[in-house]
């Protein structure tokens, strides 16, 4: 049934205010080497500085986040480049002007191409050994789940994606337009709602004057074109889960979860036996390689979401670990850093042995 009003028009009053998003302005770094350009330090302090008040979760939403998580990178971190040149879209008029912080940095060891039956993938231009950092981006558009949990349609299946939905809506814009138009599909397949029939009919309701009410304010956008966005924002959102891998995730970072579009991370495809693992700190993603690949080979992700981490929290077996998780946040920040840049000789241990790793890191890291 659909969740308190009061509660509801209250978060609904005060709505963050969105601006069309210029993605001329976002840049990043061609680096060798990803982890080393990365200055991790600051990243560590902001999100200390962003987690150290006792509220402060309390009135978080995407923009604060991203803003209290400024990237900095060495002065000799690779090659400056526009996102937009980076994707090979050609922007004719004046040079735009730049963002102050960059918006990712990515390998110059790797190659976006056309990839048979799949569109385009990243691939590897050189050997890459296991746990290399290859890629750290942070979406185009994203929401945190905190800011629609109190709408009506929140328990709805695809209450994520809708939300997600109803951002690019408020924050489209002509470069935005630009930068989706190569994902996945081109052309609308289906109606974009994705509910069963068990869904509650005044929540679906609910959902669906939201995204009316966020896309009919694109007139300039036909139907067919407002139907195919969604379709992308269903196809190509990719969750971000701050240190999902600790135990403490569901009692620290939760309010940390939201879904998000990335630019150059749409490049990866989806394998069932994924060579690229993905890590959050906050909405900056960094992908990882997870075991060794040989040139020539496309790197993919899995595109299949922890709904466990999101629905009902991270449940790992207590018997694997007796660690209960009283950890300083700098601790744990500081050993997730260590695990991406830790050098590998080989592949990567399945899940249930890094979660053992990671937890014996945290135990060392608290003493």
């Amino acid at each position: 049934m659909p969740r308190s009003t009061p509660k509801r028009a209250a978060r609904r009053a005060k709505r963050v205010k969105y601006s069309p998003l210029d993605c001329e302005s976002l840049w990043g770094w061609q680096s060798d080497d990803v982890a080393s350009a990365v200055d991790w330090e600051k990243l560590q302090k902001a999100f200390d500085d962003l987690t150290a008040p006792v509220l402060w979760a309390e009135k978080l939403t995407f923009q604060k986040l991203s803003q209290s998580l400024p990237l900095s990178f060495a002065s000799s971190a690779g090659s400056k480049m526009p996102l937009l040149s980076m994707l090979g879209i050609d922007r004719t008029g004046a040079g735009p002007s730049l963002k102050d912080s960059p918006h990712f940095v990515v390998s110059s060891a790797l190659m976006l191409q056309a990839s048979p039956g799949k569109g385009r993938g990243w691939f590897a231009k050189r050997t890459l050994e296991a746990g290399t950092l290859i890629l750290l981006e942070r979406p185009l558009v994203a929401i945190l789940d905190k800011e629609w949990q109190d709408e009506v349609w929140a328990d709805c299946s695809s209450a994520d994606t809708t939300a997600l939905g109803i951002a690019l809506a408020r924050s489209f814009s002509s470069s935005l337009d630009a930068v989706l138009k190569p994902f996945h599909p081109q052309e609308p397949t289906r109606n974009s709602s994705a509910e069963s029939e068990d869904e509650d009919e005044d929540a679906l309701e609910g959902m669906k004057e939201a995204t009316s009410s966020a896309w009919q304010q694109l007139s300039q956008l036909s139907q067919v074109a407002q139907q195919r966005l969604q379709e992308v924002v269903r196809l190509n959102a990719l969750g971000f889960y701050t240190h999902s891998e600790q135990l403490c995730h569901n009692s620290n970072f939760l309010p940390l979860t939201g879904s998000g579009l990335f630019a150059l991370a749409s490049g990866f495809n989806h394998s069932c036996e994924p060579s690229v693992q993905r890590y959050s700190i906050g909405d900056v993603t960094a992908f990882v390689t997870n075991q060794k690949v040989d040139a020539g080979t496309e790197l993919c992700i899995t595109y299949i979401e922890p709904l466990s981490q999101r629905r009902m929290g991270l449940q790992l077996k207590t018997e694997t670990c007796l660690l209960k998780c009283s950890i300083p946040v700098a601790c744990v920040l500081r050993c997730v850093l260590q695990s991406i840049l830790r050098p590998a000789s080989k592949e990567l241990a399945p899940e249930q042995g890094r979660n053992c790793f990671v937890r014996r890191s945290l135990c060392e890291a608290s003493l």
